[in-house]
């Protein structure tokens, strides 16, 4: 039996909770509303006196109403992002597609962690210029493929974003980012787990293939229920699964892009 993360490690410091009515003010707002009714015309005051003096209740049950859909709306957004993020399809050539094909194959693991500088990409092909090889940098840059921090010595370093894998693995390594993250989509929701080493032992991947599928599903979830604990073999120790998490999963299987 798989094992499910418990709600504790997903607690969320900006849960929703769903208002309560206080009986003891309701009490006293209907006896209030009772003697209105009771004079000429009461039901007209009585209608009027509910539109300009809510129940707390009320006001409360709008406030809560606001934040569900403020939340249902954010959440909405992170799927449309993943969804945009597979279905545009980027092409490089010449030395930057060189230098693609190295970036994909000499990443150890998949987590992002591996920092590049100019002298390690000079390194693998001495026989193209540096400045050549710069503005293939540069490139990746622009296209968001790469996180370039400069230094205070001029230089710069950099380090593969999760679009990286999404674009290039399935044209150099072989398999497919999305496809991967919709198999990972299917096992979570199946075997009722988010435990990355779990998740892991179903398939017969290298940590290189696993993190960046695990990355791929991680904005569909709260960040109240990801699991951030340093690990050494992934991207996250995983997340929990919760009827929010299970209805974004099975909209992703439903709408995320096929393939590629």
């Amino acid at each position: 039996m798989q094992k499910k993360l418990s709600d504790k490690d997903g607690q969320s410091a900006d849960k929703i909770k769903a208002p309560t009515e206080d009986a003891a003010r309701a009490l006293l707002r209907a006896a209030a509303e009772g003697i209105v009714g009771a004079v000429p015309v009461g039901g007209l005051l009585v209608g009027l006196y509910r539109v300009t003096h809510p129940t707390k209740f009320d006001q409360d049950r709008s406030i809560w109403e606001e934040a569900v859909s403020r939340k249902a709306n954010e959440h909405d957004e992170r799927l449309r992002n993943i969804e945009q993020s597979g279905s545009e399809k980027i092409t490089v050539q010449g030395e930057t597609a060189i230098l693609c094909k190295e970036l994909a194959e000499r990443c150890p693991d998949g987590m992002r962690t591996a920092l590049y500088q100019m002298q390690d990409i000079s390194a693998w092909h001495p026989e193209i210029d540096q400045e050549v090889l710069e503005d293939a940098v540069y490139e990746l840059k622009s296209l968001g493929l790469i996180d370039l921090t400069q230094m205070l010595n001029s230089g710069w370093r950099f380090r593969l974003s999760d679009g990286f894998y999404e674009q290039f693995d399935w044209q150099i390594m072989g398999w497919s980012t999305i496809t991967d993250a919709l198999s990972l989509a299917e096992m979570m929701l199946k075997h009722d787990t988010g435990d990355a080493r779990e998740l892991h032992a179903m398939t017969d991947w290298l940590n290189r293939r696993f993190n960046p599928a695990l990355a791929h599903l991680l904005p569909l979830v709260p960040d109240g229920l990801i699991r951030k604990v340093l690990d050494a073999d992934y991207i996250t120790r995983g997340i929990c699964i919760t009827p929010e998490v299970r209805a974004s999963l099975r909209r992703f299987l439903k709408k995320a892009p096929q393939g590629n």
